[in-house]
């Protein structure tokens, strides 16, 4: 079966056109019969089109040229009706004109007329009153020329007084001008004298703030730790990382011995102790080192109810500190270093750097056992 290419009807093999449109059945065929086709459709279109086109252009060239003689025609008539209207229009004007002038002539007469009398009026009447005014300039002349002169006459007499008023002002100034030369060394020395003070209180400003800038650096370094014993016990010593606590033996009435670690070794006498409100004499605790030492009178177990807070300023000179405190062996112990039974002497103290440190110590911290009594219980 052969397929039309125009209508898409299907055809017979054998058949060379379409029997439903006619058209070649072959492809070239078909393609150059629409070719032709639309070439003649083409070719009638553009003769048809230029035909009309022209008659177009010519109706359209024949109308400008009718309203072109309209116009001209127009033009011409209006152009006949000025000309005329113009002409007679020029010689009324001319009489008019005529009338006008005669009139503002008569006119201009009059009032020449009349302003020549009204300005003779006016320059008799300003010639009276200049004679009347020369004449009473003259009265006030004489006038002012005594009143000047009775002025001029008090004013020599002013001038006098005030001539020998100045010479004596003038003399007491110069009095007063060797009063001041003899006071200019005086005030000289009280320059110089003002100076070197200017100078000194400068220098006491720098000292001033040098000493203001040093207390702010020390007061700045102030340290406060805040020391809890969760462990405390009235029977068993008890320690952790930072502090050991050992109450006495066998649960005995008496004094329990408490270490604390501080990071820094404080400067002696600036350690405060501080337990709730109540603030420990200096005296009443000694340190080695970074180890704060001090006897308390309660109960162990009252450590657990509020924390210790110790204030201080680091002493940044010492560099050796004691890193952990730890109990065994029946002793108490700083880093690997026991620390002394008896603050009475160093006889059982063992270690080099211990030593060292607690040679000024030991004859001031046998008193701590009773300094707090003053102040109350540290428990209340």
């Amino acid at each position: 079966m052969k397929r039309c290419h125009g209508c898409e009807k299907e055809n017979d093999d054998a058949q060379t056109f379409c029997g439903f449109c006619g058209s070649p059945l072959l492809l070239g065929e078909f393609l150059t019969k629409r070719i032709r086709d639309e070439l003649a459709a083409a070719t009638q279109d553009r003769s048809l089109i230029e035909t009309e086109s022209s008659i177009r252009v010519f109706e359209r060239a024949w109308g400008y040229f009718k309203l072109l003689l309209s116009v001209v025609a127009v033009a011409a008539t209006a152009l006949s009706v000025g000309v005329f209207w113009k002409a007679f229009d020029l010689r009324s004007s001319v009489n008019e004109a005529k009338q006008a002038v005669q009139n503002s002539a008569s006119e201009a007469e009059g009032q020449i007329k009349t302003s020549s009398n009204t300005s003779v009026q006016k320059i008799d009447a300003a010639a009276k009153s200049a004679t009347d005014a020369s004449a009473k300039a003259s009265s006030d002349v004489d006038v002012q020329v005594r009143r000047i002169s009775k002025e001029t006459a008090q004013m020599s007499s002013d001038v006098a007084k005030q001539t020998t008023s100045l010479k004596t002002d003038i003399g007491h100034s110069r009095a007063e001008l060797d009063a001041v030369n003899q006071m200019r060394p005086q005030m000289l020395a009280i320059r110089n004298d003002l100076a070197g003070a200017k100078s000194d209180i400068e220098e006491q400003k720098k000292i001033l703030s040098s000493s203001l800038e040093f207390a702010k650096k020390v007061f700045s370094s102030r340290v406060t730790t805040i020391f809890g014993f969760p462990t405390a016990s009235n029977s068993a010593i008890s320690a952790g990382n930072s502090y050991v606590v050992v109450p006495p033996k066998d649960g005995k009435p008496g004094s329990s011995m408490v270490y604390m670690l501080l990071s820094n070794a404080p400067i002696d006498q600036t350690v405060e102790l501080k337990y709730r409100f109540f603030v420990q004499p200096r005296n009443s605790y000694s340190h080695v080192q970074n180890i704060l030492i001090f006897r308390w009178d309660d109960p162990a177990e009252n450590l657990k109810l509020q924390p210790l807070e110790v204030t201080y300023f680091p002493d940044t000179d010492v560099k050796e500190l004691v890193q952990a405190l730890s109990f065994h062996d029946g002793r108490v112990f700083a880093d690997d270093q026991p620390m002394p039974k008896n603050w009475g002497g160093r006889s059982r103290f063992q270690g080099k750097q211990m030593d060292q440190a607690t040679a000024a110590v030991g004859a001031r911290v046998m008193p701590i056992s009773g300094v707090c009594q003053p102040y109350g219980s540290w428990g209340a």
